[in-house]
């Protein structure tokens, strides 16, 4: 059970064979619960408990705090040697500790990019501490110990949801499409693919050439999953009309921008499963310049070159009510739906940048690709 003992007491003994994972002293009294033959497990807050984004508790845990000072035994960091307020190592009724994370502040408007991300960079020190103690801690220094971690971490094959692509440059890819292809002109080399029908054309009225999305089937897919902040994604479009409900713009295995959802004619993001609305409406027909610009807080949305609003989720919590900021992971796969489900028209100045840009540089930004200008 999660140890409740203290704030929420009782005349009924809990049964001693419920093991308790301890959180909180003013919830549980984990000395207490030994005493009383309850086995225990070490993940009090904060040392071990995180929930993102929320200014109750820690939104990233220090990875070298638990690595030098951390044991599953010690649930008071700041008095160590009290044992009214730690076990023993030796203590048979301790079943060790963990990481806790939880969303329960901000629910839908964290995506699993996101708790990657802040899980993936303390839980190596938690799995040193709990598998060897202080055997490796005392004698291997944190400066030594945390390249390798780090190393191992993002080199895990399959599992990894690290979105931060390689890089010569601020430019990821840059595909301006006036070679005939979706050749990339960053120094990167992440060249895009035609896939069925998909096609370069004259955009007209002096535009020099552009994508087109000739049919739901049709897409580019490049050689890259998503970029996690800090990131900006923006890319000219010209959609033909009557587009379907939910057509994609953007596509990958974390997620799509779509032209439109079921409900709204506004271009949305998906994300893990739920829809987040941008406020952005595109006229058939009609060029338009749509960005997104993301740090850890926010995801800026930029339409025409002109930041118009923020990616927002809002929060029913009932402590809550409000509307939280979504930190969107981009999806950059495809540039249009490899699902048989792509918007139609013309597409231009694709570009994806390893930084967030703000408002007065995004018209610079968009009017790189000149040729695409209405």
């Amino acid at each position: 059970m999660w140890g409740s003992d203290v704030r929420l007491p009782g005349t009924i003994e809990i049964n001693s064979s419920i093991h308790t994972d301890h959180w909180g002293w003013t919830y549980s009294n984990p000395i207490d619960l030994v005493k009383r033959g309850h086995t225990v497990s070490n993940l009090n807050a904060p040392d071990s408990y995180l929930v993102p984004r929320s200014a109750a508790y820690w939104d990233y845990i220090d990875d070298r705090k638990i690595y030098e000072l951390w044991e599953p035994w010690v649930f008071d960091l700041l008095d160590k040697t009290n044992t009214s307020r730690n076990l023993s190592p030796n203590e048979p009724l301790l079943t060790g500790g963990g990481l806790a994370n939880w969303n329960d502040f901000l629910g839908e408007s964290v995506t699993r990019v996101e708790l990657y991300d802040r899980v993936s960079k303390v839980i190596g020190a938690f799995g040193e501490k709990l598998w060897t103690g202080s055997k490796n801690s005392d004698t291997v220094a944190y400066e030594k110990w945390a390249p390798l971690e780090k190393k191992l971490r993002e080199n895990i094959p399959g599992i990894t949801l690290t979105r931060r692509p390689q890089t010569k440059g601020q430019y990821v890819i840059s595909y301006d499409f006036e070679d005939g292809a979706a050749k990339d002109s960053s120094k990167n080399g992440y060249d895009g693919k035609l896939n069925n029908g998909a096609k370069i054309v004259d955009a007209g009225n002096g535009y020099g050439k552009a994508l087109q999305l000739v049919d739901k089937n049709s897409y580019v897919s490049t050689p890259l999953e998503s970029i996690a902040y800090p990131y900006a994604v923006g890319l000219w479009v010209k959609p033909d009309k009557n587009q379907a409900p939910n057509a994609v713009i953007l596509e990958s295995g974390d997620g799509k921008l779509l032209i439109s959802n079921s409900t709204a004619p506004t271009v949305t993001f998906e994300q893990d499963g739920h829809q987040y609305d941008t406020q952005i409406i595109l006229k058939p027909d009609e060029w338009a310049h749509i960005a997104f610009s993301a740090d850890g807080k926010k995801t800026d949305v930029f339409y025409n070159m002109r930041r118009t609003t923020f990616v927002n989720y809002y929060n029913s919590r009932w402590d809550m009510l409000q509307n939280e900021t979504m930190v969107v992971t981009a999806p950059i796969r495809n540039i249009g739906s490899a699902s048989g489900n792509s918007m139609t028209g013309l597409v231009d100045g694709f570009f994806v940048m390893d930084r967030e840009v703000c408002a007065g540089e995004m018209t610079f930004v968009a009017k790189h690709y000149s040729n695409s200008l209405p």
